[in-house]
Formats: C-alpha cells, sequence, structure tokens
C-alpha cells in the first residue's frame, strides 16, 4: 500500500514538471517546484504534491498557462 502511494505521487509530480515544461526550461521548472510560490498562500508546491494536494499545484500550474498571474 505505501508503495502504491509513493509510486502515485510519483506520477502526480511527473505529471506536473509535463505541464511545467510547457511554460519553463528544466532547471526553471525544478525552481518552481521548490519554492515558495505565492499563487500557493507561498507553500512550496513540490510540499503540497507530498501532502497530496496535487489538486492546488495544478491549478496554480494552469492559472499560468492561462496567462493568469495574480
Amino acid at each position: 500500500m505505501i508503495r502504491a502511494v509513493r509510486q502515485n505521487k510519483g506520477l502526480e509530480l511527473e505529471f506536473v514538471i509535463d505541464k511545467l515544461a510547457d511554460i519553463y526550461e528544466p532547471r526553471d521548472a525544478r525552481l518552481w517546484l521548490f519554492s515558495r510560490r505565492r499563487l500557493l498562500d507561498d507553500q512550496v508546491p513540490a510540499e503540497l504534491i507530498q501532502q497530496g494536494r496535487v489538486d492546488e499545484v495544478l491549478a496554480s500550474v494552469n492559472q499560468l498557462l492561462d496567462g493568469v498571474h495574480l
């Protein structure tokens, strides 16, 4: 069960990285994932994914993709 949860989080992280690749170069995408983000109430996207809150991270990425910068 634990392995399945880790695998799922890994797949979610890959999905977010894939979406970020439409906006950023790999180095910048990594920086985005591991830095506090204003759109996420100053939380770190990678930590949110680890907590199972990938939908919040994806919503933020989708805002970036749509050009909505708050």
